[in-house]
């Protein structure tokens, strides 16, 4: 008895599978994607020196005013009335009064302004001009000028009739200006900031992080 089958007999013609279409395309996809893996880095780097893409971080942002460029002032250019305990400090804040001459509150601000650097007091020394010697005791230095060379200089500086602080630094080149009535958290973050950055005056043993 003959009995037949239903199913239909599968015909082996023994390609191998890579010839099929299907497999063509995953082998051009594994290529690209080779492709790709190897000259992404190139790629992006080129990208990165474009204006485009280029990220060059948030400015640094300053409370006063650079003076740019700095204006030297000369050691001599007033006379020395009395010198301060650190008064080899190389950073100054310099106080220019306007008119009315100086505040004492502005000298107490001052005064805690520096303090508040903590170990890097010793940096900082601080100078009042006026048109007259005043006693500000030992924690200042004082100069005197004439009227007409305050306003003179307040003109040079690019201050206001009312005054104002300018931070010197240690080639005593005014380089940041605080004009009138200031702030004074801010004036003490520039300065932070300028002790933190620079290394004029620090311990060796601080190095570039102190």
């Amino acid at each position: 008895m003959n009995m037949t089958s239903d199913t239909p007999a599968v015909t082996d013609t023994g390609a191998p599978h890579s010839n099929k279409p299907g497999s063509k395309t995953r082998s051009r996809l594994t290529l690209l994607l080779l492709f790709a893996l190897f000259f992404a880095p190139v790629v992006i780097s080129l990208l990165l020196q474009t204006p485009m893409f280029r990220y060059d971080g948030p400015a640094t942002r300053n409370f006063g005013v650079m003076i740019s460029p700095v204006i030297p002032l000369e050691e001599g250019a007033v006379r020395q009335i009395g010198l301060q305990t650190n008064a080899a400090a190389p950073w100054t804040m310099l106080i220019v009064p306007g008119d009315g001459g100086v505040d004492p509150a502005t000298l107490k601000l001052l005064e805690t302004i520096r303090e508040s650097q903590g170990r890097h007091v010793n940096r900082v020394r601080l100078e009042v001009i006026e048109t007259t010697a005043i006693n500000a005791g030992e924690a200042w230095r004082v100069k005197t000028l004439t009227p007409e060379a305050l306003v003179s200089l307040r003109a040079q500086l690019g201050l206001p009739e009312t005054g104002g602080v300018v931070i010197l630094d240690p080639f005593r080149n005014a380089m940041l200006r605080h004009s009138g009535v200031f702030d004074g958290s801010e004036l003490r973050k520039d300065l932070a900031r300028i002790l933190r950055v620079s290394q004029v005056g620090k311990p060796q043993s601080e190095g570039i992080i102190g």
